[in-house]
């Protein structure tokens, strides 16, 4: 288990009852029981018109897979007060196909007052990924800090059986994202993909195009390049698109993305894929399980990649927030379609240690955060959003109580939150003491975002 949260580990065997069990961050158990599982729940996507049939389904959801939420809201509520997060990890025996394919994204914790409305796919301080059944974990190589995340970008466009899409603004957004975000983004083709990856060996395998159901498994719709053939689909099985990748560069993550206009078959056929590359050897998938629009489906992956290299997130976390991003206050359910299939504890791309002692690469933060650049705007973002400095009283209070206390007339501490931050930032990183002021804001504001908290733990070179 993670050493940096509590983990909410559900087990379904069969159709007889679901098994919970409560781990600590140092991997005790906290709490195992057993509920009864309401087998072949209903679950029509068709009757989704609103945030009030969405949430019902949700809690029938939750209904039929935990029956009893104290327990659940009892484990959110003891990570939030540890300042942890909580990853839910649902794992359900493939035997039960019904029960696998349904979309859990959608649960919510129904008789939460007075907390507002927690959906276990976006609530922050959390986050909720499936697992194989009883599987052997695998083990993610990690990035070096300071190295680029790898991406290879695959754009499949058969001009046959499954018609031609425009993909260009896509790929144009990500292009310009990739410049802005230390990502080195490698274009590649049916023809060309195997040497791509053994020459880059990537950490991400990005796939953009069409899926089919084919006897009841997924397939990839890969183009043919060349001969009399060409512009047809070259349809690929999951174990066969896994050939392709060279035993020394396999990806860590496989991101499955349908192009506009995709059917919902398609989507099937992706999360029917996500499993099977699993059991193939990829630690992390990624994939729609419905049809979304090619918007709301971009912004879900340009989100994605910006917390998983600007704030380094794990990629559950990352998936959490990027689905957070798409939420829309739930009026829709685009913002569960995108589900994150795990068999790793632990979804940390970047190494954050130097040695074997743990010990974190510092950052030379009056070099790290020029005027203007992004990780600047995401400390005045972490600074702003602090709940320690909701007013000028409260900024007051704190620079009087802390190692800064010998600066504090120094500091102009009106305003608002964001111009606050704004100013405070410069004034830091003039007298050196920007890394002090972080480290005790991480240390006693328990409510802070834990996104922002990685952040802002990764320029500190502290875990």
């Amino acid at each position: 288990m993670s050493k940096d949260c509590w983990t909410y580990h559900i087990t379904v065997h069969n159709t007889e009852s679901v098994e919970v069990k409560v781990f600590r961050p140092d991997g005790a158990e906290d709490y195992s029981g057993a509920v009864p599982f309401q087998y072949g729940t209903e679950f029509n996507l068709a009757s989704l018109t609103d945030s009030s049939a969405i949430r019902q389904a949700g809690e029938r959801l939750f209904k039929a897979l935990l029956k009893d939420e104290k327990t659940f809201l009892k484990a959110y509520q003891t990570a939030g007060d540890a300042g942890k997060p909580l990853r839910v990890v649902l794992e359900i025996n493939e035997a039960l196909s019904e029960e696998f394919a349904k979309p859990w994204e959608f649960i919510c914790v129904p008789n939460c007052p007075p907390n507002p409305v927690i959906w276990l796919a976006t609530a922050s301080g959390l986050s909720f990924s499936r697992r194989l059944y009883n599987p052997d974990l695998s083990q993610l190589k990690k990035i070096k800090l300071g190295e680029p995340l790898k991406v290879v970008l695959m754009v499949s466009r058969p001009t046959s059986e499954v018609g031609w899409f425009n993909s260009e603004q896509v790929e144009s957004d990500l292009q310009a994202f990739a410049k802005q975000k230390q990502i080195d983004l490698i274009r590649a083709s049916s023809k060309n993909l195997r040497d791509t990856l053994r020459d880059h060996k990537p950490q991400v395998f990005h796939f953009m195009g069409h899926g089919r159901l084919q006897d009841g498994a997924g397939q990839l719709a890969f183009m043919i390049e060349s001969g009399p053939n060409f512009g047809r689909p070259d349809w690929k099985t999951a174990e066969e698109v896994v050939g392709l990748f060279p035993n020394d560069a396999l990806p860590q993550v496989v991101i499955l993305q349908a192009c506009e206009g995709a059917k919902q078959s398609e989507s099937d056929a992706f999360a029917s894929l996500a499993s099977k590359l699993l059991l193939q050897g990829i630690p992390i998938v990624v994939a729609m399980q419905y049809e979304i629009p090619a918007g709301i489906a971009n912004q879900f992956v340009c989100r994605l990649y910006e917390e998983i290299v600007v704030r380094r997130n794990p990629v559950d976390a990352a998936v959490q927030e990027a689905r957070n991003a798409i939420a829309q206050g739930h009026q829709k359910p685009d913002f569960a379609t995108p589900v994150v299939y795990m068999n790793v504890a632990d979804s940390q791309l970047f190494s954050e240690t130097m040695t074997g002692n743990s010990v974190a690469e510092p950052i030379d933060l009056n070099h790290a955060l020029p005027p203007g650049s992004p990780d600047r705007l995401n400390v005045i973002a972490a600074i702003a959003s602090s709940s320690k400095f909701r007013d000028v009283g409260t900024r007051r209070a704190f620079f009087s109580n802390s190692a800064l206390a010998e600066y504090a007339d120094s500091f102009d501490l009106s305003g608002s939150s964001e111009e606050f931050a704004e100013r405070i930032l410069p004034a830091l990183l003039g007298i050196g003491k920007l890394d002090v002021f972080l480290s005790w804001l991480l240390s006693t504001d328990k409510f802070l975002p834990q996104s922002k908290q990685v952040f802002l733990k990764s320029l500190l070179g502290t875990k």
